[in-house]
Protein backbone atom coordinates (compact mmCIF):
# COMPACT_ATOMS: atom_id res chain seq x y z
CA UNK A 1 0.00 0.00 0.00
CA UNK A 2 1.45 3.34 -0.95
CA UNK A 3 1.61 6.24 1.42
CA UNK A 4 -0.93 8.08 -0.73
CA UNK A 5 -3.50 5.37 -0.05
CA UNK A 6 -2.67 4.56 3.57
CA UNK A 7 -5.72 4.75 5.83
CA UNK A 8 -5.70 7.61 8.30
CA UNK A 9 -5.17 6.52 11.87
CA UNK A 10 -5.04 8.37 15.12
CA UNK A 11 -2.01 8.22 17.44
CA UNK A 12 -3.70 5.68 19.73
CA UNK A 13 -4.18 3.28 16.82
CA UNK A 14 -0.59 3.75 15.64
CA UNK A 15 0.77 3.08 19.13
CA UNK A 16 -1.32 -0.07 19.58
CA UNK A 17 -0.32 -1.29 16.11
CA UNK A 18 3.34 -0.85 17.06
CA UNK A 19 2.86 -2.90 20.25
CA UNK A 20 1.15 -5.74 18.40
CA UNK A 21 3.62 -5.61 15.53
CA UNK A 22 6.53 -5.94 17.97
CA UNK A 23 5.22 -9.19 19.46
CA UNK A 24 4.03 -10.66 16.17
CA UNK A 25 7.38 -9.69 14.63
CA UNK A 26 9.19 -11.85 17.17
CA UNK A 27 6.99 -14.76 16.20
CA UNK A 28 7.74 -14.16 12.51
CA UNK A 29 11.47 -14.08 13.24
CA UNK A 30 11.17 -17.59 14.70
CA UNK A 31 9.08 -18.87 11.81
CA UNK A 32 5.86 -19.05 13.81
CA UNK A 33 3.96 -16.55 11.68
CA UNK A 34 3.44 -16.69 7.94
CA UNK A 35 1.86 -13.26 7.44
CA UNK A 36 3.31 -9.78 7.72
CA UNK A 37 3.31 -8.68 11.38
CA UNK A 38 2.51 -5.12 10.28
CA UNK A 39 -0.45 -6.21 8.14
CA UNK A 40 -1.83 -8.39 10.92
CA UNK A 41 -1.38 -5.66 13.52
CA UNK A 42 -3.15 -3.12 11.30
CA UNK A 43 -5.99 -5.54 10.56
CA UNK A 44 -6.35 -6.45 14.24
CA UNK A 45 -6.57 -2.82 15.35
CA UNK A 46 -8.98 -1.96 12.52
CA UNK A 47 -11.25 -4.81 13.60
CA UNK A 48 -11.16 -3.69 17.25
CA UNK A 49 -11.92 -0.08 16.25
CA UNK A 50 -14.86 -1.25 14.17
CA UNK A 51 -16.19 -3.24 17.14
CA UNK A 52 -15.68 -0.65 19.91
CA UNK A 53 -14.94 2.67 18.24
CA UNK A 54 -16.34 4.96 20.94
CA UNK A 55 -14.68 3.13 23.82
CA UNK A 56 -11.30 2.98 22.09
CA UNK A 57 -11.58 6.66 21.20
CA UNK A 58 -11.93 7.45 24.91
CA UNK A 59 -15.69 7.96 25.11
CA UNK A 60 -16.54 8.14 27.95
CA UNK A 61 -13.36 9.08 29.77
CA UNK A 62 -9.74 9.12 28.76
CA UNK A 63 -8.14 7.38 25.80
CA UNK A 64 -7.12 3.86 26.75
CA UNK A 65 -3.44 3.03 27.12
CA UNK A 66 -1.75 1.41 24.11
CA UNK A 67 -1.20 -1.85 26.04
CA UNK A 68 -4.90 -2.08 26.93
CA UNK A 69 -5.94 -1.40 23.33
CA UNK A 70 -3.42 -3.90 21.97
CA UNK A 71 -4.50 -6.57 24.46
CA UNK A 72 -8.19 -6.05 23.70
CA UNK A 73 -7.56 -6.14 19.94
CA UNK A 74 -5.56 -9.36 20.21
CA UNK A 75 -8.30 -10.92 22.34
CA UNK A 76 -10.84 -10.06 19.65
CA UNK A 77 -8.47 -11.49 17.04
CA UNK A 78 -8.13 -14.71 19.03
CA UNK A 79 -11.92 -14.95 19.29
CA UNK A 80 -12.31 -14.39 15.56
CA UNK A 81 -9.61 -16.98 14.77
CA UNK A 82 -11.43 -19.46 17.01
CA UNK A 83 -14.71 -18.80 15.21
CA UNK A 84 -12.95 -19.43 11.88
CA UNK A 85 -11.29 -22.60 13.21
CA UNK A 86 -7.83 -21.11 12.63
CA UNK A 87 -5.92 -22.66 15.50
CA UNK A 88 -2.52 -21.44 14.30
CA UNK A 89 -3.62 -17.80 14.14
CA UNK A 90 -5.40 -18.11 17.48
CA UNK A 91 -2.12 -19.35 18.91
CA UNK A 92 -0.24 -16.41 17.39
CA UNK A 93 -2.69 -13.94 18.87
CA UNK A 94 -2.72 -15.62 22.28
CA UNK A 95 1.07 -15.78 22.45
CA UNK A 96 1.33 -12.05 21.74
CA UNK A 97 -1.56 -11.37 24.13
CA UNK A 98 0.18 -13.25 26.94
CA UNK A 99 3.30 -11.13 26.55
CA UNK A 100 1.30 -7.91 26.53
CA UNK A 101 -0.71 -8.92 29.60
CA UNK A 102 2.54 -9.74 31.38
CA UNK A 103 4.00 -6.37 30.40
CA UNK A 104 0.84 -4.59 31.57
CA UNK A 105 0.85 -6.42 34.92
CA UNK A 106 4.50 -5.57 35.56
CA UNK A 107 4.04 -1.93 34.56
CA UNK A 108 0.64 -1.27 36.14
CA UNK A 109 1.85 1.16 38.80
CA UNK A 110 4.09 2.97 36.34
CA UNK A 111 1.44 3.47 33.65
CA UNK A 112 -1.40 4.48 35.97
CA UNK A 113 -4.10 2.52 34.17
CA UNK A 114 -7.60 3.94 34.55
CA UNK A 115 -10.98 2.17 34.65
CA UNK A 116 -11.32 1.78 30.87
CA UNK A 117 -7.81 0.29 30.67
CA UNK A 118 -8.62 -2.16 33.44
CA UNK A 119 -11.87 -3.18 31.73
CA UNK A 120 -10.07 -3.82 28.44
CA UNK A 121 -7.24 -5.68 30.17
CA UNK A 122 -9.68 -7.77 32.23
CA UNK A 123 -11.59 -8.79 29.10
CA UNK A 124 -8.35 -9.66 27.34
CA UNK A 125 -7.15 -11.67 30.35
CA UNK A 126 -10.45 -13.57 30.44
CA UNK A 127 -9.93 -14.51 26.81
CA UNK A 128 -6.34 -15.54 27.46
CA UNK A 129 -7.33 -17.84 30.31
CA UNK A 130 -10.50 -19.29 28.82
CA UNK A 131 -10.15 -19.15 25.06
CA UNK A 132 -12.11 -20.08 22.97
CA UNK A 133 -15.05 -18.74 24.96
CA UNK A 134 -13.58 -15.68 26.73
CA UNK A 135 -15.21 -12.86 24.75
CA UNK A 136 -18.29 -14.74 23.58
CA UNK A 137 -20.71 -12.49 25.43
CA UNK A 138 -18.38 -9.94 27.01
CA UNK A 139 -17.61 -7.76 24.00
CA UNK A 140 -20.50 -5.39 24.65
CA UNK A 141 -18.82 -3.94 27.76
CA UNK A 142 -22.28 -2.88 28.89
Amino acid sequence: MSLLHAPSRNPQQEQAIAVIEQWLGLQAAYGLLNESPQTLAERTISHAWAQKHALLEGQPGAHPHKLAVAAFALALGAKQATEHADGAMRGNYLLALGHILDEAARADAHHGFHDTDRTLLDLAAATFTSCPHGLKDATSLD
